[in-house]
């Protein structure tokens, strides 16, 4: 292609590329609770799903769908600790990185893009009436089917 704009860069045939980016932004609503895994090397995950509102465009007037709603993993110990301390309605913005993982199912092999949280804020936390019981249901281990790699 020639002359790609990417976030000001200019991309044409003879130019020097630009190193390669994988990066997300998001900022949205939790949805559910998190939930804390122990994956079969041991090491443990958070993950949490979270539903972020589509722009008022034609698009989304045409097809209906007014929200995107993407799979997040912590694998850092203090983003875990901060995953598992959210709660269905609280609102955060992350950044980090989109990932592939693998992993068997019986025979089969699947796989689920995630983001990988690499930093995250709670911009508000959703209304309960007993703070104490905020992220239990995380607190709780799983070991389910969890992604390979």
């Amino acid at each position: 292609m020639r002359g790609l704009a990417v976030k000001g860069a200019q991309h044409d045939a003879g130019q020097q590329q630009s190193p390669p980016v994988n990066t997300v932004t998001l900022c949205g609503r939790v949805s559910g609770e998190p939930t804390v895994r122990e994956l079969p090397s041991g090491d443990e995950i958070v993950t949490f799903r979270l539903v972020v509102p589509r722009p008022e465009d034609s698009r989304a007037k045409a097809t209906g769908q007014r929200v995107d709603t993407f799979d997040l993993v912590c694998w850092v110990t203090r983003l875990r600790r901060q995953g598992a301390r959210l709660a269905g309605g609280d609102e955060i913005a992350v950044s980090g990185e989109l990932r592939r993982r693998f992993w068997r199912a019986g025979t089969a092999v699947q796989s689920r893009v995630e983001v990988e949280v690499g930093a995250m804020t709670v911009l508000t936390r959703a209304a309960t009436t007993d703070r104490g019981k905020r992220g239990a249901a995380a607190r709780g281990r799983s070991r389910g089917r969890a992604p390979v790699g």
